[in-house]
C-alpha cells in the first residue's frame, strides 16, 4: 500500500541535487493524491476540485521538505 512515507523515501541522500529529490517526491505525492481521490470516488461517492487537490499537494510537499530538512527523524506521515 502506498503511503506518504514512500514519498519521504525520495529524499534519500543518494539523489545529489535538490531538484531531483523534489521531482521524485512530487511524483510520489501526485500518485498518492490520485490514489486517494480514486478511493473517495469509489467508496464515498465524493469528489474534490482540482484547486483543492493542488493546495493539498503544496501543503504536503512543503511539509515534507521543511520537516526533512530540519529533522528527518520527526516526520512520520501515513
Amino acid at each position: 500500500m502506498f503511503t506518504l512515507n514512500n514519498a519521504v523515501r525520495g529524499l534519500n541522500l543518494k539523489w545529489k541535487s535538490v531538484v531531483a529529490r523534489m521531482r521524485r517526491v512530487s511524483l510520489n505525492i501526485v500518485v498518492y493524491l490520485i490514489w486517494e481521490q480514486r478511493n473517495r470516488r469509489v467508496f464515498e461517492n465524493t469528489c474534490s476540485l482540482v484547486d483543492s487537490l493542488f493546495q493539498k499537494f503544496q501543503v504536503i510537499l512543503y511539509m515534507i521538505l521543511y520537516f526533512h530538512e530540519s529533522n528527518h527523524l520527526i516526520i512520520n506521515v501515513g
